[in-house]
Parts: structure tokens; C-alpha cells; sequence
């Protein structure tokens, strides 16, 4: 996710709205790309209080954080952020509500001195300001409760005139508040109450952006539109899992695994911890659902070595959605991998066919495509078996399973697994045996260096 043209492209369709007359100038934002960053170019970054990331409203992993009724961001104060008027937009998905009171999604000086936004017992957002003119609560109004469980984008204007509140780019409510507000010495909470402490949000924000100005309505329904807008993801790898001894997405998604009971080992070529191992009955790896995983088509590479093949039923390799919502990969006992994919036109199993047996103790290269029209099966890449079947690939809402079955848990695999690929659309023949041989060939063969100690201290 490139932030810089995400909001670059914002801007321009908001302040393109009414010839830009209002000139709100971004103070601070928090695209919480997977990290706390202020994105503004104010440097006024977040520190992170026992907050996660977690999947943002498209459900594109690490592009927001998880807030659990006891975590928090608080950012420096700044002067840019002391605006006479102000614009807070952000997206809030409300995992419960506090039994009584209140907690705080946004505070800067709270109620005390500046403004601060919280969520009472009932659902409505409150917007409190503190003014020249004195001190205004409003909620967002009957009718206008945050649902559990789902995203909402919330916007609060205060333009000297007015305090507004937006949701998913609708007003919701208006209150005439006049004056300025006041400035304030204490940091920007964010999940928190920065001032008294406590009274912690329990969910998940998002695009957490501060304007020197308000916004009109017809900007805020601008800024609504272009924020609601899935990204695109553009043909390439969507997860790349070399288990070096962990399970680190090295692809621009970042979306890493949990490694449980698995164990590093040595890989094809003899080079200790450079891949995973799996002992059969506990061990896996597992990485949260993500947008960029499912693609109506997709290619799934990867090494694998079987201890030994089940005496019966199967063992899975690798599972997103399971034949229930989207593919799996098993290996029965009679040791031909199988590939099941679940897409619009109904359910396929296709083995690798007889004679791709997998041979335990072995490295074997095992590469599963669906193009739309056929599922293939390629081994040591050598298409081993195709299958016509026609449609795309359906869509998930399960976690991605490694060396066992996520959905109804076990079907634990013995064996080891290596340098897992899954691109978002389909490989070509030629691309396939292209990968096999650059991953066949051992790194060891280009270096004569066998050993090399700096002893830096």
C-alpha cells in the first residue's frame, strides 16, 4: 500500500471540491501502515502503547491497529496541531462498548482544554470542545450508533461556528459552537484518555487524519468516497514465507505467520534453520485472512519433504478457506498431492496423478495454479495433472493454515515445508520451470567463502 499516492489522491479530489477555497492543510496522519508513523511530513510520530496491528476495512493485514482495553498511541503535542478550527477524520470498527461510562477514541487537551471524541455506553460518538467560548458536548444522534463488528468512518468539523459530526460521510449531527479552540499542553491519545489515563477503547482504528480547517459536507462525503475505494492489487506475490526458521512474510504485505510447535530444520541444500519442520500431531504456522490473498486466480508454490504419509485420511500442506470456501492442499496416504479449489462454478479435487508420488525423506517442488479455466498440478516443474475448471476463485474469511487444517483443526503434517510462494494470479509453464530451476540451484555453488567472522564486538 503506497500511502503517499493514497493521500496525494485524496487531497486532490477534496480540495478539488468547491475550487479549494477552504485550503485545509493536513497536520497530522496516521495511515498506520504498518507502523505509527505521522505521514503529514510534521514528524510528529505516534509511540505505541501495547497496540497491534491488525487488517484494515478491506481486510489487507497490518494496515491498522487493534486496540484491547488496555492499549494505546499517544503522539508528542505539537504546535501545528493547535489550530484555531479543526477537521478529525478517522475509521473505527468497535469490537464492545464500555458496561458504563465512557472510553476515548481521540483526545487532544480532552474536555479539559481542547477537544476530545469518546464512546459511551449507548453507540454515539461524542464530540467534546473546549473553545474561547466555552465547553460543548454533542453525540452523533438516535439512529447514529456505531454497530459492533463493523467499520465506520467518523469525521468531527469545528469551524468557529459549528461543531459536526459525520458518519460514513453523512452529517449525523450539528450543534452552533462558536469561537476558537483552545490550545492545549498535552499530547494526542489515541485508544486512550491521555490526560486522566484509562478509559481504553477496545477495537480497531484507522486513518487517523488531523486538518487545520474544517470541512464542508460536500468534502467530507468526498473524502468518504475516496477512502471507501478497495485498493487494487497489482499481479504479483501476495505472500512470500521462506521460513528461515520463522514465518516472515517477505512480500510488501507483511503479512507474518505464528509459528506453533513447529520447529526450524534444514532446508534442500543442507543449510541448517532454513526451513520448518512439522512434527504431525501439533505443529503449524498460521497467518491472518488477507484481502490480498484472494484474487479470483492464483498460483501456490513451495518445497516440501514428507516424514512420512498418513495411514489414513490426509494430511493437509497448506489451506486458505479449505474446500469449504477457497483451496487447500493435502497429501493423502497414497502420497499424490492433492489440490481443491472451491470457485464460482463449484468444487474440484485433483490429485498429481499417478507416478508424481511424493517420495518421504525427499525435497520435492510442488507448484498448484488455478488460471479460471483449468486447476494444475505441477511437479519439480513438470506439469503432472490438469483438470478443466471453469470460474473464479471464491473469497475467504478464514485465517491461511500451514502444515494443518485451520477450519476444523488437525490433519497435522509430518514433514518439513520450504520457501512458500502464492502470487495472485496464474503462472505460465514456462514461468513455472523457470522457478523450479533458479530455487533448485544451490546458493552454495556461488560463493567459494564458507566461512566469514567479523568480530565487530
Amino acid at each position: 500500500m503506497n500511502f503517499f499516492k493514497h493521500v496525494t489522491i485524496i487531497l486532490l479530489a477534496i480540495l478539488g471540491v468547491s475550487g479549494g477555497m477552504f485550503g485545509q492543510n493536513i497536520v497530522a496522519a496516521y495511515p498506520f501502515s504498518g507502523s505509527a508513523q505521522d505521514a503529514s511530513g510534521n514528524g510528529n510520530d505516534a509511540m505505541i502503547r501495547g497496540a497491534t496491528l491488525t487488517q484494515d476495512r478491506f481486510g489487507v493485514a497490518r494496515q491498522a491497529f487493534a486496540f484491547d482495553g488496555k492499549s494505546a498511541l499517544v503522539a508528542p503535542n505539537s504546535d501545528v496541531l493547535q489550530s484555531d478550527f479543526t477537521t478529525i477524520s478517522f475509521w473505527v470498527m468497535v469490537n464492545s462498548l464500555p458496561e458504563q461510562g465512557e472510553v476515548f477514541l481521540l483526545s487532544h487537551g480532552g474536555w479539559q482544554e481542547r477537544w476530545k471524541i469518546s464512546l459511551p455506553a449507548h453507540g454515539k460518538p461524542v464530540f467534546t470542545t473546549n473553545s474561547s467560548d466555552g465547553i460543548s458536548d454533542m453525540d452523533s444522534g438516535d439512529g447514529n450508533e456505531l454497530t459492533l463488528g463493523t467499520w465506520h468512518q467518523v469525521v468531527m468539523t469545528h469551524d468557529g461556528v459549528n461543531d459536526v459530526i459525520y458518519l460514513d460521510g453523512v452529517m449525523a449531527n450539528t450543534k452552533a459552537v462558536t469561537g476558537t479552540l483552545n490550545a492545549t499542553q498535552y499530547p494526542l491519545g489515541i485508544g486512550f484518555d491521555p490526560i486522566g489515563g484509562g478509559l481504553y477503547f477496545d477495537g480497531s482504528l484507522d486513518e487517523v487524519m488531523l486538518f487545520d480547517a474544517a470541512m464542508t459536507a460536500e468534502q467530507v462525503a468526498a473524502l468518504y468516497t475516496q477512502q471507501s475505494m478497495a485498493p487494487n492489487f497489482a499481479p504479483g506475490i501476495v505472500a512470500n514465507y521462506a521460513l528461515d526458521g520463522n514465518a516472515v512474510d517477505g512480500s510488501e504485505y507483511a503479512n507474518n505467520g505464528q509459528v506453533n510447535g513447529a520447529t526450524p530444520t534444514t532446508n534442500r541444500f543442507g543449510f541448517g534453520a532454513k526451513a520448518l519442520a512439522f512434527n504431525g500431531s501439533s505443529a503449524s504456522v498460521t497467518a491472518a485472512n488477507s484481502a490480498a490473498l484472494n484474487g479470483a486466480a492464483t498460483t501456490v508454490a513451495f518445497w516440501v519433504k514428507a516424514n512420512a504419509l498418513p495411514e489414513q485420511g490426509e494430511a493437509y500442506l497448506m489451506s486458505f478457506g479449505g474446500w469449504q470456501e477457497r483451496w487447500k492442499i493435502s497429501l493423502p496416504s497414497h502420497g499424490k498431492a492433492v489440490w481443491t479449489t472451491n470457485e464460482t462454478s463449484g468444487i474440484s479435487d485433483m490429485d498429481a496423478g499417478d507416478g508424481h508420488e511424493l517420495v518421504p525423506g525427499v525435497w520435492t517442488h510442488l507448484v498448484f495454479v488455478h488460471n479460471g479455466t483449468q486447476d494444475q498440478i505441477y511437479v519439480n516443474g513438470t506439469l503432472a495433472n490438469a483438470k478443466d475448471v471453469a470460474g473464479d476463485l471464491n473469497p475467504t474469511t478464514y485465517d491461511l493454515g500451514i502444515g494443518y487444517n485451520p477450519i476444523d483443526g488437525g490433519n497435522y503434517f509430518d514433514g518439513a515445508l520450504d520457501d512458500i510462494l502464492i502470487y495472485n494470479y496464474a503462472l505460465s509453464d514456462t514461468a513455472i520451470q523457470d522457478l523450479f530451476t533458479t530455487m533448485s540451484a544451490n546458493p552454495a555453488a556461488e560463493s567459494d567463502l564458507v566461512a566469514q567472522y567479523n568480530f565487530t564486538g
